[in-house]
């Protein structure tokens, strides 16, 4: 049977039983990515990312699955290796850039003759055989119906999910780990803000600092941080001050202690610096002369 004539069994798999295409593919024994296009090329709407992961919940099927490579797929991976390399060697293989190197090197781009020349270097590559050319009926079916044999093996299913599935952990143990690290935060975390732009609160209340040429900076953008955290404002008289103006929505709720008044006084103050709390409908209801009051008390 062609994968073509599985298209109504898929259809009722995907659409009125809503079950996913990893589920639906076990079902009819072919890979994911021949469901995803053989519906595609029919002309069906296959669900986003977001409807996805809405459905699994809503269905109760939303979890987390943890794969491991077998040392047979080990042992494949590490062979293949090899023998690329042996085709193609690495001048760089086992060696690393000095720091003046990197240093030279970074912020530069290729000059638009070396993008032309290596785009017409891939587009000779003898190891490339189908450059330019497509499979006819026939080889498609051959191929096809090579890839239902192969996913109707359990073990050929497994050894996929592992590879996926092995790596997602690693990466997100890598992750957990780096962000252990004071010096990856102090890296990363000003990098993440740098895009920030003030929020309409902080607007209103760069209004006021401009009006009454208030002794505050806006930092907001991840050019300060202090303990982990980025105040809004600090003060550029010498005092050790900072302002948060703090939307309700963000900080009311129970959303850590981190983002509760108490908690950032208490971690700011650890660097013996003092924090003023500005609310938003503080902000908004309370006369210009309250707040500057407020600032002028505290401050």
């Amino acid at each position: 049977m062609a994968i073509i004539d599985l298209l109504p069994k898929m259809v009722d798999l995907y659409y009125r039983q809503e079950l996913p295409t990893e589920q639906v593919a076990m079902m009819l024994g072919i890979s994911r990515t021949s469901i995803k296009r053989i519906l595609k090329r029919s002309g069906y709407i296959l669900r986003n990312p977001s409807e996805a992961m809405k459905l699994a919940y809503k269905k109760g099927r939303a979890q987390i699955i943890l794969y491991e490579k077998t040392p047979k797929m080990r042992q494949q991976i590490s062979r293949a290796l090899k023998q690329y390399y042996a085709r193609n060697p690495n001048p760089m293989l086992g060696k690393h850039h000095t720091p003046e190197a990197i240093a030279k090197l970074r912020g530069r781009h290729y000059s638009p003759q070396t993008l032309a020349k290596m785009s017409s270097g891939q587009k000779h590559r003898i190891d490339r055989p189908m450059l330019g050319r497509h499979h006819s009926e026939k080889s498609k079916r051959v191929i096809g119906d090579k890839a239902i044999n192969r996913w109707k093996d359990p073990a050929f299913r497994e050894r996929m999910q592992n590879t996926v599935g092995s790596m997602k952990l690693k990466l997100s143990a890598i992750q957990k780990m780096n962000w252990k690290k004071e010096e990856y935060r102090a890296k990363v975390v000003p990098a993440c803000l740098r895009s920030r732009r003030p929020t309409n609160l902080e607007r209103m209340f760069n209004a006021l600092i401009d009006k009454y040429s208030l002794p505050y900076k806006y930092v907001g953008d991840g050019s300060f941080i202090i303990g982990g955290l980025n105040p809004d404002y600090v003060n550029i008289d010498g005092k050790k001050v900072a302002i948060e103006i703090f939307g309700e929505y963000w900080h009311e709720r129970n959303r850590g202690y981190r983002r509760t008044e108490a908690g950032r006084r208490q971690i700011l103050g650890d660097f013996g610096w003092h924090l003023i709390v500005i609310w938003g409908n503080e902000l908004k209801m309370l006369p210009e002369e309250a707040i500057l009051q407020k600032i002028s008390k505290e401050g």
